[in-house]
C-alpha cells in the first residue's frame, strides 16, 4: 500500500517539476535578453568537427547588435578567435571568456588595436603548483598501457588532459564521452595523490578533462563580468552542453549567473532548459543552439 502511495507521490511530483519546467520555459522565450553566452565545442560546433556550422553563423548573426555576445569556452584565445572569424562578425562586438573562466578579455579600444582582444581580467594558475609535476604525476597515475597516448597539454592558465587529436575524428561520441569520464578520474586521482585539493579541481569538457586554479570556473567569470557590465544574471542566455556535476558548464548553467539552456546533457534540474522543436522533441548540439536563436530573433 505504501509503495503504491509513494509510487503516486512521486509520479505527481514529477508532473508537478514538469509543469513548473513547462511554465519557466514559455517565459524564458519571451524574454528581451541584453547578452549571449556561448560555449563553443558541442554547442556551436559539431562533434569531432571543429568548424562553426553555416546555420549557426546565420543564427548569431541576426541577433541584434545591442545584446552583448560573449564566448565562455574553456579554449584559449587563438583558438577562438579562429572560430569568430568563422562567424564574420567583428571583434568589438565580442566579451571572451577563455580557459574555462581563468580569462576575460575585451576587445580593442581607443588607442589599442581594434581587430583584437586585450585582458581584462585574470586568473593566474598558484605560484606553487608546479605544472610539469602535476603533468608527470597523470602519466604516473595512468595505466601503463594508456600514458603514451595521453596528452597533457601546459597552458598559461590550465591544463588540459586529451587523446591526440585526430582520435576525436574516428571515435563515436558515445566512446568518446566514456574517455573523457576516465581523465576525469584520472585527474581527481591526480589531485588527490598530490595532495592539492586546496589549489585546484578538476571538470571535464567534451573532449578531455581540464585542472583548474580552484577561484576560476566559467560561471564564476560570468558573474563578475556581468557585474562590470550592469545586466542582472537573468537577462543573460546562456547556452552549454556540459551541465552535468563536474561538467565543465555545470556552474555555468547552473541558472544562478544567467537563464540557461542546454544542448547536451539532460538534467532533472529546472535549470538548464531544454530546447524543444515544434514536435517537443529535445534539440542537441548546434542544431538546439540554431533552433534556440531562431526562437528569439529569427
Amino acid at each position: 500500500m505504501n509503495s503504491k502511495k509513494n509510487s503516486k507521490t512521486k509520479k505527481e511530483r514529477l508532473k508537478a517539476f514538469e509543469a513548473t519546467k513547462s511554465i519557466v520555459l514559455d517565459l524564458a522565450l519571451k524574454r528581451k535578453y541584453r547578452a549571449v553566452a556561448f560555449d563553443l565545442d558541442g554547442t556551436l560546433t559539431e562533434f569531432s568537427k571543429f568548424t562553426i556550422t553555416k546555420e549557426a553563423r546565420k543564427a548569431i548573426r541576426k541577433i541584434p547588435e545591442n545584446v552583448q555576445l560573449i564566448v565562455c569556452t574553456g579554449r584559449p584565445l587563438p583558438y577562438i578567435k579562429e572560430k569568430l572569424k568563422e562567424i564574420g562578425l567583428p571583434f568589438k562586438r565580442w566579451i571572451l571568456i577563455s580557459n574555462n573562466g581563468g580569462v576575460i578579455y575585451f576587445p580593442g579600444t581607443k588607442g589599442k588595436n581594434p581587430h583584437d582582444f586585450q585582458i581584462w581580467k585574470e586568473f593566474p594558475w598558484p605560484d606553487d603548483v608546479s605544472k610539469e609535476a602535476l603533468k608527470k604525476a597523470v602519466h604516473k597515475n595512468a595505466p601503463w598501457y594508456l600514458s603514451p597516448l595521453i596528452r597533457v597539454h601546459i597552458r598559461p592558465y590550465v591544463m588540459v588532459i586529451l587523446f591526440p587529436r585526430f582520435f576525436y575524428r574516428f571515435l563515436p561520441e558515445k566512446v568518446t564521452k566514456k574517455w573523457t569520464q576516465f581523465f576525469y578520474r584520472l585527474a581527481q586521482k591526480t589531485i588527490k595523490t598530490e595532495a592539492l585539493e586546496n589549489k585546484i579541481h578538476p571538470l571535464f569538457s567534451g573532449l578531455g578533462s581540464l585542472f583548474l586554479p580552484n577561484e576560476v570556473d566559467k560561471g564564476k567569470a560570468l558573474r563578475k563580468l556581468a557585474k562590470h557590465l550592469k545586466i542582472t544574471p537573468k537577462d543573460i542566455l546562456c547556452i552549454g552542453d556540459t551541465p552535468e556535476v563536474g561538467g565543465n558548464d555545470h556552474d555555468f548553467l547552473m541558472g544562478k549567473h544567467g537563464t540557461s539552456f542546454t544542448v547536451g546533457t539532460h538534467t532533472e534540474r529546472t535549470y538548464p532548459l531544454p530546447v524543444l522543436d515544434k514536435t517537443g522533441k529535445r534539440l542537441t548540439g548546434p542544431k538546439g543552439t540554431v533552433e534556440l536563436l531562431n526562437k528569439l530573433w529569427g
